[in-house]
């Protein structure tokens, strides 16, 4: 059963890489193609770009773990202790990814999330002149669009649910502390 989990697990792995990169070729591609769409074709290339540099991270972070369980057999194997108890952290395998990889990972997806708000702005713009447009470079932004609104609610509905987790934990804890009653009397 093992086996079996363990290939399930490497195909959706690698389907969901190989989707990844197909949608931000196709995004590449459509953006070059398209010409009378106004600022759209350009934050498609933009959103391709940032998605195709966020794509590669996942073999450089594969090779990392890889070489950081074998850092770890090695010194297991050399009679050292190793650094970490346990599983592999992720500390054990940026150490073996390049510095700069993560960095420029990490603006990519700051570059993706910035250029959400310009993508949807100019795609709900465009909605009653979208016949100046070929209907694959508009819908293909429009679905984009929704699909950052939904993800953008998401995130913010998170951030909004600790806040008030938060703040609901710290008015109890405050309550409880005025209302300690002595036990030993």
């Amino acid at each position: 059963m093992k086996v079996w989990e363990t290939v399930c697990f490497i195909s959706q792995t690698i389907a969901a890489n190989v989707a990844i990169i197909v949608i931000a070729l196709y995004l590449i591609f459509l953006s070059l193609w398209s010409d009378s769409c106004g600022d759209i074709p350009f934050y498609l290339l933009l959103i391709g770009i940032a998605m195709l540099i966020c794509s590669l991270y996942y073999p450089f972070y594969t090779y990392g773990k890889k070489k950081a369980i074998q850092d770890r057999q090695n010194r297991i194997h050399s009679l050292l202790e190793p650094i970490y108890e346990g599983e592999i952290t992720s500390e054990e395998i940026i150490k073996f990814i390049p510095r700069y990889l993560h960095n420029i990972c990490n603006a990519a997806v700051t570059v993706l999330f910035g250029i959400c708000a310009p993508t949807t702005y100019y795609t709900f713009q465009m909605f009653f002149s979208r016949h100046e447009c070929p209907a694959i470079t508009y819908w293909t932004s429009f679905v984009i669009s929704v699909f950052d609104i939904i993800v953008l609610v998401a995130i913010l509905g998170a951030c909004f649910s600790c806040c008030c987790l938060i703040i609901v934990v710290h008015v109890f804890c405050k309550s409880d502390e005025g209302n300690e009653v002595d036990i030993e009397a």
